[in-house]
């Protein structure tokens, strides 16, 4: 096989209920390129890795199977990582979980075809469906307050670093990068979770390119899966501070301390409506270690809330809004 211009990264642990939907959307992408998928089983305990080897006989010129014996994830050293990039031959880095899913044929030769008249962009990511696994439904509001621009035939945003914190247009299933030799310098040794949200942030440092959002839904994510649906709400407001305010400690990046009070924000609220108002208090009053400026725009959304609350209290029984 040639060398191959994409190749997908996936990582699946004890994913065979969903594995099957996933490879489908590998295997089915329509490209002018050659492509690859490293398909990394990380010691599944369930059938995830028999899934893969049927797959591997049927289609082995795109899924190049990983199988470990010992899983690599918990280690928190970041050998699996270490153990697909040295397999990844492509040009353009694409990647997917097992549970996830891509939905459009033509994806990969879209993002291609993007990066590919577009120099200056490292990093190409596009819109998509959520799948609530509680409900079993649908939806796709996320993106509905974008600024998206009309950029020839297609909708587009763009991020880097200045903007990066302030409307999340990274979500690993839609995300194909450059394979550049900056990917061996992320710090991983500093951070004892290094996870996408820190990837892609140093990953965008060190290029020194810039990122784009496409507004076309090619894949699905499903919530309440994984390992981030299996912390708790709190578990995950605390990680996601914990996350940006690390990289500010390292990297001293103020901007990082718009989602550190964004964040706190939204923790407060959801302290609030749970009505643990003592705790709502404890997190308003820390806020002020991230500096004065901060701590003044929280105050600012705090009398905003305030001031607004008997017109949303008004609005609910005007309109019998629950």
């Amino acid at each position: 096989m040639d060398k191959p211009v994409v190749s997908i990264k996936c990582t699946v642990f004890n994913q065979e209920k969903y594995l099957r939907q996933c490879l489908d959307g590998f295997v089915m992408q329509r490209t002018n390129f050659p492509f690859e998928a490293i398909v990394h089983d990380d010691a599944s305990t369930d059938h995830s890795a028999d899934i893969i080897r049927e797959y591997a006989e049927k289609y082995p010129n795109i899924i190049k199977p990983i199988y470990e014996k010992e899983n690599q994830w918990t280690k928190h050293d970041g050998s699996m990582e270490r153990i697909i990039a040295q397999q990844c031959r492509g040009k353009y880095i694409a990647f997917c979980e097992g549970d996830d899913y891509w939905t459009d044929p033509y994806k990969l030769q879209k993002q291609v075809d993007y990066l590919e008249s577009h120099p200056d962009v490292v990093l190409c990511t596009h819109t998509f469906l959520i799948f609530d696994q509680k409900s079993k439904t649908f939806y796709d509001n996320r993106f509905a307050n974008y600024p998206f621009i009309r950029e020839n035939d297609q909708w587009v945003y763009y991020f880097d670093l200045n903007n990066y914190w302030k409307r999340w247009a990274v979500q690993p299933l839609s995300s194909m990068y450059r394979n550049l030799p900056c990917i061996k310098d992320l710090p991983r040794n500093k951070y004892k979770y290094f996870y996408d949200v820190t990837y892609y942030y140093y990953y965008l440092k060190l290029s020194g390119g810039k990122g784009v959002l496409l507004k076309d839904d090619m894949g699905v994510y499903r919530s309440a899966n994984g390992v981030w649906a299996s912390k708790s709400t709190e578990e995950q407001f605390k990680f996601r501070y914990q996350q940006a305010y690390k990289i500010y400690e390292l990297e001293g990046d103020r901007r990082c301390l718009y989602d550190c009070c964004l964040t706190q924000w939204n923790y407060v609220l959801f302290l609030i409506h749970k009505r643990q108002i003592k705790e709502a208090l404890q997190i308003y009053m820390g806020i002020r270690k991230l500096g004065m400026d901060y701590f003044l725009i929280f105050t600012g959304w705090v009398i905003k809330y305030i001031l607004l609350y008997p017109f949303r209290k008004m609005k609910r029984l005007i309109f019998n809004i629950r």
